[in-house]
């Protein structure tokens, strides 16, 4: 392996940025925190590991005592959220892709406190163990949160997705699954989340800038969208020509798990969206399985979003063995 180190809501998140607005990669940025021997080490035996399919050197990374450490594949349909789950995702990709061939180029690196959270561009290669197909995902984007414990770097939480696979979605009056209650805590993290999704679902492009950290390390990544977005202007801009063709957005939660060590925080989420759009705003349109991580740094005493990182998972009906 190779490692360099460095819409809609279908469609429109694909969006790069207003007229004007500087969104590439290589706009100008803070210098980025270079990571520790250990954490770059953990991260290149991640890939490692990915590319050779090995599970048990895998298994070796993760915090498998923590029963919230979690997992959002790209052809995935729900989050994997414990050591048993997170396994079997991993077990399920080895067992269906051989020849892999992975190069994976580290896009960003912050840390905060015993938190570390990388931002990574990966070409994958292989071929379906079933099928004979050959498989190429040219730009997957990759998120890995590591805690560190005992003075070695484990993995928490990982989320990679592909913006060139086409969302599957069901037929509309098939998919709605009923929101379970989830229990909120009155905790600031907690209240962070229903904040940022209350003015997602208000369209509120003011409201949601508020909840981003202002420093120029803070990144997102989008469902469909070729690029990253680095610094809080270019992240925002994600958001704008979405909201411009969006009537009405409902965001319902499915499943979130939130973890908190120090100053540093992340959350990983499922929810179901219900949109109309512009185009035709009496025609509800329902994506039933929309994967987020955030990464939340405290800053003046005050919680806000340094990273975020969301797509659209495949059907439940396409998620098979």
């Amino acid at each position: 392996m190779r490692l360099g180190l460095a819409a809609a809501l279908l469609g429109c998140l694909a969006f790069v940025g207003a007229p004007g607005s500087p969104t590439r990669a290589e706009a100008p940025q803070a210098a980025a925190v270079q990571p520790d021997a250990g954490l770059l080490a953990a991260h290149e035996t991640f890939w490692n590991a990915y590319e050779a399919g090995d599970l048990w050197r895998m298994s070796q990374l993760w915090a498998r005592d923590d029963d919230k450490i979690s997992a959002a594949f790209p052809a995935a349909a729900t989050l994997a959220v414990g050591w048993g789950n997170v396994q079997e995702s991993f077990r399920r990709t080895f067992a269906h892709n051989r020849n892999v061939k992975i190069d994976a180029k580290l896009l960003r690196t912050n840390a905060e406190g015993d938190v570390a959270w990388l931002v990574s561009a990966v070409r994958y290669e292989s071929v379906q163990t079933q099928t004979g197909q050959f498989v190429l995902m040219d730009r997957m984007f990759t998120t890995e949160v590591y805690r560190r414990e005992s003075g070695e770097w484990r993995l928490v939480h990982y989320h990679g997705h592909f913006p060139g696979f086409r969302t599957m979605t069901d037929d509309p009056s098939t998919i709605i699954v009923a929101p379970p209650p989830i229990d909120r805590p009155d905790d600031p993290v907690w209240n962070l989340h229903e904040r940022f999704t209350t003015a997602f679902s208000a369209l509120d492009l003011g409201a949601m800038f508020e909840l981003f950290s202002p420093e120029k390390s803070v990144t997102a990544l989008q469902p469909t969208a070729p690029v990253p977005f680095f610094g809080p202007e270019n992240v925002i801009a994600s958001w704008k020509k979405t909201f411009g063709e969006i009537q009405a957005l409902t965001i319902e939660p499915l499943q979130i798990v939130v973890e908190q060590s120090g100053s540093a925080a992340w959350i990983a989420e499922l929810s179901q969206y219900h949109i109309a759009f512009k185009a035709k705003p009496d025609e509800i349109q329902h994506f039933h399985s929309v994967l987020t991580t955030y990464v939340l740094r405290k800053e003046a005493g005050q919680w806000q979003i340094a990273h975020y990182h969301a797509h659209f998972g495949f059907g439940f009906e396409a998620h098979q063995d």
